[in-house]
Order: structure tokens, then C-alpha cells, then sequence
């Protein structure tokens, strides 16, 4: 098993947010991640389907009734997924396509450059709380929006923590780039929502129910946070 550094490593760091309804997102996403570390043997050379495979044990571990790859075997999802992920802006793409409005956009954007102008991940995470806070605050967005919004800030608070702080108590051997990660986390987390909204409906997620969208949010981006470090990997070996 390979284990990994990280850059701008800070001391641990509590990433939660009390006020955030959803935070229970960004807390499920890194107990995946640990699963994947704790049963992979090599994760940066896991291919997409053992990905796939891993989060369904998660999910099975966590007695959650989530089918993973259903959310993402349709010819219909993998189109659109495809289109998504090859598009240069995420949130353009999301508006054109009537995913999203305006509103939605213009937070979305706003994470993305607090996630790309702070200095380090405890600036990013006081970023995030003035943006939670304003996502909470803002009458004009319907619940539905501000769920989305809601569990995916809690992700990608969750994931820049757990590699910023140097994947808790693991040995270095490779630089992971948090900011890195965390951007593939988010377009991951939006990437799953897109498909949790062609699927609609809501799941049982322990003694919640949780609509698809949210569930696809979490799975989506746990899985493309796991290509992410492989692909990072590999630039370093390539570059060592």
C-alpha cells in the first residue's frame, strides 16, 4: 500500500460546520476515503470499476441502500456525464443544460475561486463558512438548491481537510495537492448530482431519507477524489 503527503500540511483541524444541515456529506465522503485506503492495495493504480467496487462495499459496510453503479450505467447519465466533465465550466455547463439557475451558478463559481485563492485550507475553510452562511441565509433559493449547495460545500470541506492534513496519521511518500483533489472532488460532487437528477427520487441513507441527488453528490465525489490522487501520482513518479 502506498501512503501519501500533501502540500501546505497544517496541524488537524476540526473541518465541520454545526450550522450546515448537510454536513453529514462531507463527513460520509472521508470515511469512504478511508475505506478505499483501508482496502485497496494500491489506490493510485485502481481503475475506475474497482473504484466503483469500493464505494459499493463502502455503502454495503455502512448498511446504506445505494446501487452505485445504477446511478451511473445508463447510456443516457454516461452522455451527459461525459459532456460534463469535458465542458470548461462546470457551472456554464449546469445553467445551459437548465440544471441550474443563476443564483446556484454564482455560488458555485464562488466556491470554486475561494477553493483557488486561499492560501491554504484554513483560509479556505473561513471562506467556506462566510459562503454556508450566505447560502443559509438566502431567501431567494429554494431548498432543493440550497441542499445541493449545502452538501457539496460540505464535501469539498471535508476533502481539502483530509488532504491538507496529510491524510491524518499516514507515512509520506507522495505530494498530493490538496487544492488538486479538492477541485476534482467538486466537479465529482456536481458530476453526481447531475446524475442523481436524471434518476430523481429519494433513498434510504441510513435513518434518513435522502434524495438521489445527494447521495450521487457524496459517491461522485468520493470516487473522482480517488482517480484524482492516482492521476496525481503517476505525474509523480513520471516527474520524480
Amino acid at each position: 500500500m502506498l501512503f501519501f503527503a500533501t502540500d501546505n500540511c497544517l496541524s488537524a483541524q476540526n473541518p465541520a460546520n454545526s450550522a450546515n444541515p448537510y454536513d453529514y456529506a462531507g463527513e460520509i465522503h472521508n470515511e469512504a476515503l478511508d475505506y478505499f485506503f483501508e482496502n485497496s492495495e494500491d489506490l493510485t493504480n485502481a481503475t475506475a470499476a474497482e473504484i466503483r467496487t469500493l464505494m459499493q462495499a463502502f455503502m454495503d459496510s455502512k448498511n446504506y441502500e445505494v446501487n452505485v453503479s445504477s446511478y451511473f450505467s445508463s447510456e443516457e447519465i454516461k452522455s451527459k456525464l461525459t459532456d460534463f466533465f469535458s465542458s470548461e465550466s462546470k457551472s456554464d455547463y449546469l445553467l445551459q443544460n437548465g440544471v441550474i439557475n443563476n443564483s446556484v451558478k454564482t455560488y458555485m463559481d464562488n466556491i470554486d475561486n475561494a477553493l483557488q485563492s486561499s492560501a491554504n485550507q484554513t483560509a479556505f475553510y473561513n471562506s467556506m463558512i462566510t459562503i454556508e452562511n450566505s447560502i443559509l441565509n438566502d431567501g431567494e433559493l429554494s431548498e432543493s438548491h440550497k441542499q445541493i449547495l449545502l452538501s457539496s460545500a460540505s464535501v469539498i470541506r471535508f476533502s481539502t481537510n483530509y488532504w491538507s492534513d496529510g491524510n491524518g496519521s499516514q507515512v509520506q511518500a507522495l505530494r498530493i495537492r490538496w487544492k488538486n483533489v479538492g477541485d476534482a472532488d467538486y466537479s465529482g460532487a456536481w458530476g453526481g448530482f447531475l446524475g442523481g437528477m436524471i434518476i430523481g427520487g429519494s433513498i434510504s441513507f441510513g435513518t434518513l431519507s435522502v434524495p438521489t441527488a445527494v447521495v450521487t453528490t457524496i459517491t461522485g465525489a468520493a470516487m473522482n477524489s480517488a482517480a484524482n490522487i492516482g492521476a496525481q501520482a503517476l505525474h509523480w513518479w513520471l516527474n520524480y
